[in-house]
């Protein structure tokens, strides 16, 4: 579960030139409901050998349009986050200590980075200003629940950086990590739908 930053990164890498609602795709299964839903709908509940195929089928029930493209890559992404950064991060704690400390290192490395990527205000308008087809909502997304999150994201991103650079998640880790993600997701998703 990587920031919006890290997902927003990751699909600028892989489609710079696609339409906004690739982009909201992107973030968009993070406005699914509260933890335990999103466990479900990013595949957590599955044994990490299993979310590859599961995202396979997901391919095919949901069809190639950009905001699906944009879900199918967020999930993609988040598989490769919990497998590498995420996994380092929990060994590290003791017991299931790792969550709170980790929401807060990962909100100080969103929160800059975003203010270190010169188009991602711009990017952030044009999905504030395009809402995507409600026929198009797919992965556990629903009008009211991705207006909230959008929402909360606005809000989230208007606050000042740290005067620092973030320690944990650091700028040069996480963009390493989307480029190696957008071009894993280049090789996996190249024959998803032909």
């Amino acid at each position: 579960m990587p920031a919006t930053m890290t997902h927003l990164l990751t699909a600028h890498l892989a489609e710079p030139d696609a339409p906004v609602s690739f982009f909201t795709g992107s973030i968009a299964p993070d406005a699914a409901g509260p933890r335990d839903v999103k466990d479900h709908t990013h595949l957590r509940d599955l044994p990490m050998a299993g979310r590859l195929p599961a995202l396979r089928a997901l391919a095919g029930q949901w069809g190639d349009t950009p905001f699906s493209r944009g879900c199918l890559l967020h999930l993609f992404t988040d598989y490769c986050w919990d497998r590498g950064p995420l996994a380092a991060f929990v060994r590290a704690w003791p017991d299931d200590q790792w969550f709170l400390p980790y929401r807060a290192a990962l909100s100080a490395s969103g929160i800059w980075l975003f203010h270190q990527t010169p188009w991602a205000a711009q990017l952030l308008e044009q999905i504030y200003q395009t809402p995507p087809v409600p026929q198009e909502l797919v992965c556990g997304v629903t009008p009211d629940n991705l207006e909230r999150f959008l929402g909360h994201t606005r809000q989230w991103f208007s606050q000042d950086p740290q005067p620092h650079p973030p320690e944990v998640f650091p700028e040069k880790q996480v963009r390493a990590f989307c480029r190696d993600t957008a071009v894993a997701w280049a090789q996996w998703s190249g024959e998803l739908w032909q």
